[in-house]
């Protein structure tokens, strides 16, 4: 009898690992090393979307990124590189959710806040289905 509960159990389990394996939404990266080019994807509604930009925030410049309303910008954050030098920057890594559907933007201005004129801009347009 035993026996029988224990295939019983195993074939529970085995009917719900497919369920928890299914992945909900798809994540698109963009790592943008030539900021003077613009990126345009196509994404579904609930995909994640990275945007990773080269910032050196010891020289007084940083990243101001902008989006249309239907992203929603989950997660901001600078990683210092692993160069251990002082002064060696890192990488701005943004995280949206695609929210609506529709032709949606990113623009982001690499400036000085003292700065009235950028001295990059990159413009990123995803189209959600």
């Amino acid at each position: 009898m035993s026996g029988k509960i224990i295939s019983l159990i195993f074939a529970l389990v085995m009917l719900c690992v497919p369920a928890a394996a299914v992945q909900v939404s798809n994540e698109v990266t963009v790592h943008n090393g030539d900021v003077h080019t613009a990126s345009e994807v196509t994404v579904y509604e609930g995909d994640f979307y990275t945007v990773i930009l080269y910032e050196n925030p010891s020289t007084g410049y940083k990243w101001t990124v902008t989006s249309s309303s239907g992203l929603k910008l989950l997660s901001d954050k600078f990683i210092p590189s692993n160069t251990g030098l002082l002064g060696s920057g890192g990488e701005r890594k943004l995280m949206f959710l695609a929210d609506q559907k529709g032709e949606q933007t990113i623009a982001a201005e690499y400036r000085r806040s003292s700065e009235e004129k950028p001295a990059q801009t990159s413009k990123f347009v995803l189209n959600v289905i």
